[in-house]
């Protein structure tokens, strides 16, 4: 219960045996950060199948208590040297950086209005020893003899930039802070502080994506958070140089041979392209350009998504993700549907604190089949995405 009550947020109250983990705010990132905890402090493993199968805190107890007991072992440190291998994400990562360095595509930029007094030596003594503190903000990348490394540089020279600006000249200021990075000579984390009117400030920040994800930045804004406000953080037992050098070990292992298998047996036929009836020709060069288009959902039609996944056994992504592939099969006419979807890739419970490059993208692959009822077609996208789930390298 307590496992539960710390993945979700919520109190031990709220809780009870028969609650729904998904009905309770669950979703497949939530459901890897409770199979890691389960894994570290039962010694059991948890497949995320079984956390969609039997969802409750009874039923998961139950097989908890009846499953082998397996060792759990900790991320090991890895002894210090001048350079270090890169992870599987940041490969695929410093390769388009490569393609193409001036990009801003890989840039993770973001900015907080802010009103009051501000102490600037402690915001640049914060973020200082937040760089200090996460080896990943003061990593550089290069390549040494034909193989991708990256090596970890000090914070000394880590500085806060500092603007002082009319309120006019602040969109300005966005565009002359944001710019690409040279991942080779400097650090790939800046930050800058626009002092626009009395006690009036906009804190702007960028980060290339091969050192950072989303859960990165909710680390960091709680970690800067506590440092202003002079609180101590507990040490971190590893960095993201130790993961990257235990993945690339343990890529060798049965495990990741048996994940290969099923990847290489899903995609042992050719994947065409989706034929969609654009309005204008595909570009001959591929472009980065794109827009949001926002929409919000009728509440009547989200609580009846919820409650058609709750009667087929499944979830409201399981059911849109159905949607939207048999709207793709018939927009293009192809029945072969590929979907990339995102998981956070933080498979081992020693991830949880880390700022780094782990999120990952799943290539669903659906075979749109016009003889099957829809429930039936939900039905096998649901037990296919569990299987690409369990597999994730």
């Amino acid at each position: 219960m307590e496992i539960w009550a710390e993945v979700l947020g919520l109190e031990n109250e709220q809780i009870s045996v028969l609650s729904s983990f998904f009905e309770l705010g669950g979703h497949s990132l939530s459901a890897i950060a409770l199979a890691n905890k389960v894994s570290q402090t039962f010694s059991v493993n948890l497949p995320l199948r079984q956390i969609f199968s039997l969802k409750n805190v009874r039923n998961l107890a139950t097989y908890i208590v009846e499953a082998d007991v397996i060792s759990f072992h900790t991320i090991p440190k890895i002894e210090d040297k001048d350079c270090y291998p890169l992870s599987s994400a940041q490969r695929r990562m410093y390769f388009l950086y490569a393609f193409d360095k001036l990009s801003l595509s890989y840039n993770m930029p973001g900015c907080f209005n802010l009103k009051g007094k501000i102490d600037i030596d402690r915001l640049t003594w914060s973020f200082r020893e937040l760089v200090n503190r996460h080896e990943s903000l003061r990593t550089q990348f290069f390549v040494s003899e034909g193989e991708a490394v990256q090596r970890i540089i000090d914070s000394s020279s880590f500085k806060v930039e500092l603007y002082d600006r009319s309120p006019s000249e602040i969109n300005g200021t966005f565009q002359e802070f944001m710019r690409s990075f040279n991942l080779e000579d400097e650090y790939p984390f800046r930050v800058g502080l626009i002092t626009s009117e009395e006690e009036t400030y906009t804190l702007l920040f960028d980060m290339h994506h091969i050192i950072s994800d989303g859960i990165s930045r909710e680390v960091l804004i709680r970690d800067f958070q506590m440092l202003y406000a002079g609180q101590e953080l507990p040490e971190l037992r590893i960095q993201y140089r130790d993961y990257a050098g235990w993945q690339q070990r343990n890529s060798k292992l049965d495990v990741m041979t048996s994940h290969r298998d099923f990847w290489l047996a899903l995609y042992a036929e050719e994947v065409l392209a989706l034929t969609l009836p654009y309005d204008y020709p595909r570009p001959v060069i591929r472009s980065d350009a794109g827009n949001d288009i926002n929409f919000d959902l009728l509440a009547d039609c989200v609580v009846g998504l919820r409650e058609f996944a709750r009667a087929q056994g499944t979830t409201v992504y399981t059911v849109l993700l159905s949607c939207y592939t048999l709207l793709m099969s018939k927009l293009s006419g192809n029945s072969d549907v590929v979907v990339g979807t995102p998981t956070s890739g933080r498979h081992h419970a020693d991830l949880e604190d880390l700022v780094g490059m782990f999120v990952n993208t799943l290539a669903l692959r659906n075979n749109v089949s016009g003889s099957l009822r829809f429930n039936e077609y939900l039905s096998l996208v649901n037990e296919r995405t569990l299987a690409a789930f369990d597999h994730q390298l």
